[in-house]
């Protein structure tokens, strides 16, 4: 990924956060055909103990990619955040053309498929808990056990070792401060693109509080 200095984000703790938040990912393997990718959820699990962490997540056993797996060192999952155009119209400064600003995460790592129906169980009970914790009425699974043996079996349950993260939060950071925030006033005034205007927010703050503290007087002699 194209990552310049200005766009970098290099905190695991707003990475992992970054990833809980935008769980549906693009997995991308190679292939001697060429490079294979599948859209799916995934579930974080973080083990802190060992300062690791891993993703879990299924595809269908009619789905060829799981066949590639084993036979390559990395993989990629790929964390897709909010996204929108903008104007050069909403800029203070002039000669400025039109960009896209986002945010995504990239992360690289060793995947394996999981066996073990216990696993496998595992797997479905995390990414099952993840969505259904947080609503009013969680759907609590009925299904008799030969349906759920049937289930199990069309799919392959996988576990992502992750090996490297990055992040690129693209919001304009390049520019002047004064254009910053005349582009967020554009996305407010213009969009109803709450998310990326939420990120952009609390990014453009974040700089301000630290640029605040670096530029405070010490009280050492």
């Amino acid at each position: 990924m194209y990552l310049p200095s200005h766009f970098k984000e290099q905190d695991e703790s707003v990475l992992y956060a970054f990833m809980r938040a935008h769980p549906f990912a693009t997995l991308v393997t190679s292939s001697s055909e060429g490079p294979i990718a599948s859209h799916l959820p995934v579930y974080l699990d973080e083990q802190k103990e060992a300062k690791a962490c891993r993703l879990l997540g299924h595809v269908a056993r009619a789905n060829s990619h799981w066949e590639h797996f084993a036979s390559h060192e990395k993989s990629l999952l790929i964390f897709h955040g909010p996204h929108g155009y903008i104007s050069p119209t909403w800029y203070q400064s002039d000669h400025l053309v039109p960009t896209w600003n986002y945010a995504s995460v990239h992360v690289t790592g060793q995947i394996r498929v999981l066996e073990d129906p216990r696993d496998v169980r595992s797997v479905l009970n995390c990414l099952v808990d993840q969505f259904e914790k947080s609503r009013p009425e969680p759907w609590q699974n009925q299904l008799g056990s030969d349906v759920m043996k049937g289930l199990m079996h069309a799919i392959v349950a996988f576990e992502f070792h992750v090996q490297d993260i990055e992040g690129k939060f693209k919001l304009g950071q390049n520019r002047a401060p004064a254009d910053q925030l005349a582009s967020l006033e554009g996305l407010e005034n213009e969009t109803e693109n709450t998310e990326l205007i939420r990120l952009t927010r609390t990014r453009l703050k974040t700089k301000s509080s630290t640029a605040g503290k670096s530029a405070a007087p010490s009280s050492k002699p």
